[in-house]
């Protein structure tokens, strides 16, 4: 959302920008809603390509690809392939690795699949939610990107208190959504799942 981004933020953020729209639609049933809001999407290449440049523009720095951390401490990461990378100060952003069993917390859980359709879908906008499906196993909507006239990106979101993902279902789940709305899928690009944390005001 452009209108997340203060300050100094849009100049860091406006050379990731892989696709853009004026607006994006909410659906409810009952209730639908067009919001004249800016909507940014960064692809992954895109986010390597503007990223990597600006790392290897900086004397002293360097990326280390295709390696996994292992073990990391406040001023030294050790990599699966044996090698120590050593700084004065570590970040870890690799998001977290467990939950605190006492935390008042749960799950925002999504599996998405990059559809190549076999004919346009007719989107002129995003769709950020769709929430006219089944709510049984919590509060569920379907998020649509619509990346080029025969392709779109189509998410099955929900929240839950398990991180179990059922990724066979779900992708029937987002292919039969696609079906409802009249799109034949012609191929699929890539899937795009994962189990995020999400901390829930309970």
């Amino acid at each position: 959302h452009r209108s997340d981004l203060y300050g100094e933020a849009g100049r860091w953020v406006e050379p990731l920008v892989t696709y853009r729209w004026p607006s994006y639609d909410v659906l409810f049933p009952g209730l639908e809603r067009r919001l004249d809001h800016e909507y940014f999407g960064v692809s992954s290449d895109r986010l390597h390509t503007v990223v990597g440049a600006a790392v290897c523009q900086r004397a002293g720095s360097a990326l280390l690809l295709g390696r996994k951390a292992i073990a990391v401490t406040a001023n030294s990461v050790q990599l699966n392939d044996g090698s120590d990378v050593r700084g004065r100060v570590v970040i870890d952003a690799r998001g977290p690795s467990r939950i605190d069993a006492t935390a008042r917390a749960g799950y925002q859980k999504f599996l998405g699949l990059e559809l190549e359709l076999e004919e346009p879908h007719g989107l002129a906008r995003p769709i950020l939610m769709d929430a006219r499906v089944d709510q049984s196993s919590g509060y569920r909507f379907f998020y649509v990107l619509p990346m080029a006239a025969r392709r779109a990106l189509v998410e099955d979101t929900y929240f839950h208190d398990s991180p179990d993902l059922d990724r066979d279902r779900l992708r029937h789940e987002v292919t039969d959504y696609a079906g409802r709305r009249g799109w034949s899928v012609a191929a699929v690009s890539y899937t795009h799942l994962r189990a995020h944390e999400t901390v829930l005001d309970l």
